[in-house]
């Protein structure tokens, strides 16, 4: 059966409605999920222009079809100043290796995509920007066909027109162009992780690297919402418990890194706890998103009170949660990372409960030891010194610790997996794990990514880490689920 579906981006205030109805749409219809997921993976390809052999696997073989004629005012100029021009031809490597070669940004956008599949074979036909340093070199329209071979959706064709952006100006450029992935900073203390990009690359604000937008919309849940008090403070929160209540494993609250952030911006957390059939309860951050309370920006000298604070909500959260009769007889535990791993071990050493913990890429070391590694580095934005350089210098440190970890480390009696990344230039990792060894407690369990960053990317393939790959065995092996 053969089926043409036509995908455009409205520029309305309608625009994030639609955009929700559209993946809601790709999740129904496997093969233009499969389809545009191609178009991303091409349209990304572009912009990295990082890995050949994996631009070189969008494509049926190296050599396919690959031509463009002119069109318009620019057939008109261009073909009299050389009346032998028939067409253009190259293929995709070359193409990739001539954009490498230049230096510059390059970036190729799309309009109305119009995709027609018919089992083993589809035709893609959308109208194209491309993009040198952020300005139009050339547009028109673009065609490709598809072959489905061994269940993966290769490019057999690419053809299309040229126009000149000199010679005539796109009339398409101003509409919505499309993007499968989002790309925002991660949560940092400048407040710029809402701001939303189209592409990978660096913040504008802060410098940091971009990371993928998570989808929030956690399937086989349900979500209610209410406030857990602590205090005089009223934390909003977001309690997630699966739909099958016969598949609940255990239970976790998700907690915060440094950032001002939301529930919402611990998606990533939560979406992990939901694949292991955990209920999930997350919270605004005190003095963030519909929280009570006031925001403090992290200082070392600041760091203990703070701290103090910050783990006081996680223990009101905690006991919320221990007092749900569905979650009775089911362990439960902490999930977190980032400034997480110093806030998670001070709340379960002084609250009764606390089964188990994951910390991804937190600091057992100080407060202070930690500030004076990442302002070395850069903190992840543009590096003054090596990971190795601040490591070293680090051992020779000496200054105000501020909060220190190490004493309740030391006497946790907590089931603890902790995730380190080698590649990760905000937290002082070496230093972490010879605290770490040097402590032995038996209750803690490590697990290295090898090239891995703050954000769990293998910063040599370019690929997020799956996380599930290393809590889920572990979990099992210390029961704190049932396989």
């Amino acid at each position: 059966m053969k089926s043409t579906y036509i995908i455009k981006w409205p520029r309305t205030k309608s625009f994030f409605f639609s955009l929700t109805f559209f993946f809601f749409f790709l999740a129904g219809n496997a093969k233009q999920n499969e389809i545009y997921q191609v178009l991303e993976d091409f349209r990304i390809g572009i912009i990295s222009l990082e890995d050949e052999d994996k631009w070189s696997e969008l494509f049926l073989h190296d050599t396919i079809t690959w031509a463009m004629i002119r069109e318009g005012q620019t057939e008109l100029v261009k073909n009299s100043e050389n009346p032998t021009f028939r067409f253009y031809s190259s293929n995709p490597i070359s193409f990739f290796k001539f954009l490498k070669s230049k230096n510059q940004q390059f970036e190729e956008k799309f309009f109305n995509i119009m995709v027609s599949t018919n089992d083993k074979f589809a035709t893609v036909d959308f109208q194209y920007t491309f993009n040198q340093n952020g300005k139009i070199l050339n547009w028109g329209k673009e065609h490709w066909s598809m072959l489905k071979v061994k269940g993966e959706w290769k490019i057999s064709s690419v053809t299309w027109t040229e126009n000149l952006q000199t010679l005539e100006k796109c009339p398409f450029s101003n509409m919505d162009s499309f993007a499968l992935s989002q790309y925002r900073c991660p949560p940092c203390p400048f407040d710029c992780q809402n701001i939303l990009y189209n592409k990978p690359g660096i913040c504008n604000v802060c410098g940091m690297q971009l990371v993928e937008v998570e989808n929030n919309v956690f399937n086989r849940y349900k979500e209610s919402n209410f406030y857990i008090s602590n205090g005089d403070v009223k934390l909003f929160a977001a309690y997630y418990l699966p739909k099958d209540m016969s598949k609940l494993k255990g239970a976790v609250v998700v907690t915060h890194g440094s950032a001002p952030t939301t529930h919402e911006d611990l998606s990533f957390y939560t979406n992990l706890a939901t694949e292991l059939n955990m209920a999930v309860l997350a919270y605004d951050k005190r003095g963030t998103g519909q929280s009570a309370g006031k925001y403090e920006n992290f200082t070392v000298e600041g760091s203990q009170k703070w701290f103090d604070l910050l783990a006081s909500d996680l223990e009101a959260c905690a006991e919320w949660l221990k007092g749900r009769s569905e979650l009775k007889d089911l362990k439960l535990g902490f999930l977190g990372g980032s400034q997480a791993g110093w806030i998670m071990p001070l709340a379960a050493s002084r609250i009764e409960g606390i089964d188990f913990m994951v910390i991804g890429e937190g600091a057992a070391v100080s407060a202070g030891e930690e500030h004076f590694f990442s302002n070395l580095t850069g903190d992840g934005g543009p590096q003054k010194s090596s990971i190795e350089a601040a490591d070293l210098a680090l051992q020779s440190w000496e200054g105000d610790k501020g909060f220190a970890p190490r004493p309740i480390l030391k006497k946790l009696k907590v089931h603890t997996l902790w995730l380190f990344g080698t590649n990760d230039p905000v937290v002082p990792v070496d230093a972490s794990l010879r605290v770490l060894r040097k402590i032995n407690n038996p209750f803690f369990e490590i697990k290295i990514l090898e090239n891995g960053d703050h954000n769990f990317k293998n910063t040599l393939s370019g690929k997020r880490y799956d996380l599930i790959t290393f809590i889920k065995p572990w979990m099992i092996k210390t029961k704190m689920i049932l396989d």
